[in-house]
This record gives structure tokens, C-alpha cells and sequence, in this order.
């Protein structure tokens, strides 16, 4: 019946009629179960009704842990992850684990770099090193983002480097960093990046187009990149579109910026940036 009723959850139903029906059927006991509500609870997000289903759960496993820690470290509950992650520590080897994974890591960086805060990024970071999981590639690109979105770049260009494996999450967010908070020096070698990661074959994301146009002040460059895009078949959002038309807007294109405000779903950014680049030219 567990089974059955995460299948339910899996399908989008919410949480609660889910959590509710377990109750009533005696499922509640199942852990799996449990750890799939969670999930659902958390995903929606309903922060309280996740805690105070994981207090009343009879059994906690690892991925119990993991989903609480690094859901609530990802819905800015920061203290709240770091003090569960302190009560997970103390009941290592009582479990089926002996140490936090991956998955716990990485969301505890995705919440220090949400929240800005940099000294508890710093002590996620020694913990990352301690129980052998900064080389994870999905803990290295947290680390990576942490590092940036609190304007320590160098740290944050460390973390890049060290890492075996980069996700194209590392040189976005690494591109960014160096884009958002850097000089112009900082900028040339954004570029220098985003070139590598085309011939390393990472194939960049929307996000790194939109971060790697706000360098372009030269029409050649701009239409190069927009090329690029192109041919990868990339799609062009309202967001990636907003950066296009801005780009082109600092280098004089006006013609394309009629032609990109024809084919994007507009919002307020986009037609802030439209504006902007008009008015620029």
C-alpha cells in the first residue's frame, strides 16, 4: 500500500491528502513513505508540515536527513538546516549512515548562498573536505555558487579549480561570479572561460548565455554569440531574450533588437530592457 500511495505522490497529489490517507490506512510506519511526503512537503513548500512530520516519524534513515537539512537550507530556514545537520553528526553510526552525504553538503552551500552568508558557507566548505565529499561534482558547483553569490571571488575561482569534474553549473556560476563582481580584468577571462567550455564541449545553458552577454560591447562579438546560440538550438526565453536585446542595445544593433522584440514572450524586464536599448540608441 505504501508503495501505492508515494506512487499517488509521484503524480503531483499533495502532500497532505497523501500524509492523511496513510494515517488512516496505518502506512504511516513506512519510512519510505514518510521520506516521499517529505519530499512533496517540501517541494510545494510546506516547511512546518515537513518538520513536524519528520518529529513524528518512528524511524529516521539518511535520506530522511538529507531531505529535511538541505530543503530547509534551501527555503532559507539556515539555522534550522544547521542545527538539524548537528543532531544528524551526533547520531551517526546509530543509523544505516556514518556520515552526510552529497546531497546534504550541497544543499547546506545552496542555502548559505541564498542567505549570503558567508561564514557558515565557509564551514560547510571544511565539512565538504572532512567527510571526502568537495570532489562530488554536484557539492564542487554548490561550493563554487556560495562563494560567488558572497562576491569572494577568488575563493570562489579555488573552488573552480580544484574541482576534478565541472558541471556546467560550476562555469556558469563561475562566469557569472567573474562577470558580476569582478573588474575588467576579472570580465576578459569570463570570456576566456566561456570560449573553453565550447571547446571542452560543456554546452552552455541560458543562464550562461545571459551571464557572458553583459561583457559583449562590440557587434562582431555579440553576433557571434548570438550564433552560437542559435545553432545549438537553443530557446530563446524572455530572460535570455531581455539579455540579447540589451546587448545589442550597447552595441548599436537596433535592427536585430526590432526583430528579438517580435519573437519573445514579454514581462516588465523585457520590456524594461527594450526600452533601455532604444533609448541608447
Amino acid at each position: 500500500m505504501h508503495d501505492h500511495l508515494a506512487a499517488l505522490l509521484r503524480s503531483g497529489r499533495r502532500g497532505h491528502s497523501v500524509h492523511g490517507a496513510a494515517i488512516k490506512l496505518g502506512c504511516i510506519a513506512s519510512t519510505f513513505l514518510c521520506n516521499n511526503i517529505l519530499l512533496s512537503y517540501l517541494r510545494h513548500p510546506a516547511h512546518v508540515d515537513a518538520r513536524m512530520l519528520f518529529d513524528e516519524m518512528p524511524r529516521h534513515n539518511l535520506m530522511s536527513w538529507s531531505v529535511l537539512i538541505s530543503g530547509s537550507a534551501r527555503l532559507g530556514a539556515l539555522s534550522e538546516a544547521f542545527a538539524l545537520f548537528s543532531d544528524m553528526l551526533r547520531g551517526a553510526g546509530w543509523g544505516d549512515w556514518d556520515r552526510p552525504d552529497s546531497f546534504v553538503l550541497g544543499g547546506l552551500a545552496a542555502g548559505c548562498a541564498h542567505a549570503r552568508g558567508i561564514a557558515a558557507g565557509v564551514q560547510v566548505h571544511a565539512c565538504a573536505v572532512k567527510f571526502g565529499v568537495d570532489e562530488d561534482e554536484s557539492v564542487a558547483a554548490a561550493l563554487v555558487d556560495m562563494y560567488a553569490k558572497c562576491g569572494r571571488v577568488d575563493s570562489s575561482w579555488r573552488a573552480f579549480t580544484l574541482a576534478p569534474q565541472r558541471s556546467v553549473v560550476s562555469w556558469t556560476s563561475m562566469i557569472a561570479c567573474l562577470v558580476n563582481h569582478g573588474s575588467s580584468g576579472y570580465r576578459d577571462t569570463a570570456l576566456v572561460l566561456f570560449k573553453k567550455m565550447l571547446v571542452l564541449k560543456v554546452w552552455p545553458t541560458n543562464a550562461t548565455f545571459s551571464c557572458i552577454l553583459k561583457v559583449l560591447d562590440v557587434p562582431e562579438a555579440g553576433m557571434q554569440v548570438h550564433g552560437c546560440l542559435l545553432k545549438m538550438g537553443t530557446e530563446v526565453d524572455t530572460a535570455l531574450g531581455s539579455a540579447l536585446m540589451t546587448m545589442y542595445g550597447r552595441c548599436g544593433g537596433v535592427d536585430e533588437i526590432a526583430r528579438l522584440a517580435c519573437r519573445i514572450r514579454h514581462d516588465s524586464v523585457s520590456r524594461t530592457s527594450l526600452l533601455g536599448a532604444y533609448a541608447r540608441n
